[in-house]
């Protein structure tokens, strides 16, 4: 998460998804929730990794409130490489938020929001013209700033685009990006991680969650979200066993109908082997 300085004065909160997330918390254990997420807000950084830390943040005293906090902490906020805690939601929300933070604080650099100058309209005449004749055309008034500051944040938007993982399809990127674009979510490289730790734990492959991810069209996905169906579908039949199949049991239905009807097939390459005429 990056530090932006100085911290939030204000959050969104989402009582949805706060609800589906935190369903069999306990009260206890709410509370030290929404304690780790103000300070994780309020610093725009993240948590130390050490118990003694966070519980000096809850003011946990006793064993009871110590737990809910050791509890929140591991399943909320898991330790990433740079040995913080981390909660991906909080960290989306304040990279989304950083642009108008560092606005205001450059506003209030410059002592506070600039006043908007009122453009009087032309009249045709010259004001210092007694005689009332028309003065020449103007020339255009320079135009606003805007576009090119577009393409500046534009720009500045690819640089800082993370690369598509390997063994993630361009389709399903593709798909993946436009869908976060739509939803105004940003694309960083904490909630790529955050989605790879979320596919190990469902034991899909990235390209399979995104996939599911991109299905459902919504702003995130968490493994235990994950129906029957759309694990059962990670062993489905490839177009060319299928094809397989249905070739054996037309030169040999008795074998065919031996064979299993397994879902999961293991592929074997025979390396350095010698010809051996049949018959």
């Amino acid at each position: 998460m990056q530090d932006l300085g100085g911290g939030l004065n204000f959050y969104k909160r989402y009582p949805a998804d706060y609800g589906r997330k935190t369903a069999r918390l306990t009260l206890a254990q709410h509370g030290a929730y929404t304690l780790l997420l103000d300070e994780v807000y309020t610093s725009e950084s993240g948590l130390p990794a050490e118990m003694e830390e966070l519980y000096r943040i809850c003011r946990a005293m006793t064993k009871l409130e110590q737990e809910a906090v050791r509890i929140v902490a591991e399943r909320f906020f898991p330790v990433g490489e740079d040995g913080l805690r981390h909660n991906s939601r909080a960290a989306e929300e304040i990279l989304e938020a950083a642009p108008a933070i560092e606005a205001a604080r450059a506003n209030g650099r410059k002592g506070g929001r600039p006043k908007k100058e009122t453009q009087q309209k032309p009249s045709g005449f010259s004001q210092g013209n007694p005689e009332g004749t028309q003065d020449e055309p103007r020339s255009k008034a320079p135009q606003s700033s805007d576009n090119s500051s577009s393409l500046r944040s534009e720009e500045s938007a690819r640089k800082r685009a993370i690369p598509r993982p390997e063994e993630v399809s361009e389709q399903v990127w593709g798909d993946w990006l436009a869908l976060r674009k739509a939803k105004r979510a940003p694309v960083s490289e904490t909630v790529l991680a955050e989605a790879r730790r979320e596919a190990d734990k469902a034991r899909l492959h990235l390209q399979r969650f995104l996939e599911i991810w991109v299905g459902r069209g919504s702003q995130g996905l968490q493994a235990d979200w994950l129906k029957a169906h759309e694990l059962a579908a990670v062993g489905a039949e490839p177009s060319w066993r299928a094809e397989q199949r249905s070739r054996t049991q037309q030169a040999a239905p008795g074998v065919a109908a031996a064979a299993p009807a397994s879902q999961f097939f293991i592929e074997m390459e025979a390396r350095d082997v010698a010809p051996r005429a049949l018959g």
